[in-house]
């Protein structure tokens, strides 16, 4: 089993939804040069009171730069999209312009 070795993580996306709680979902995306991985996903946090937040929700992808490139540009392109992925890495990952 190889281990992923992830140069860094960065924040891209800050969110707040107001619920029963105020939330903030936190988009972050890395990528692990050994494989060629790329990791996306987000963490939803639930603030219920000044200066309390709670872990909610901690989703994480991680697929290969090459998985990506065999899959049609859309789905692929879609795909990233779904994970949360910075429009950045979406294009210089398919070579695609985005909206």
């Amino acid at each position: 089993m190889t281990s992923l070795e992830t140069q860094r993580y960065s924040a891209h996306g800050l969110t707040y939804y107001q619920e029963e709680h105020l939330l903030a979902a936190v988009d972050f995306s890395g990528r692990a040069e050994v494989p060629d991985n790329l990791i996306c996903g987000y963490m939803l946090w639930e603030l219920p009171a000044s200066n309390v937040a709670g872990l909610v929700r901690f989703e994480q992808n991680v697929v290969s730069v090459d998985t990506l490139r065999t899959m049609p540009v859309q789905k692929a392109a879609q795909t990233m999209v779904n994970w949360r992925c910075p429009t950045k890495m979406i294009e210089d990952v398919l070579g695609v312009t985005t909206n």
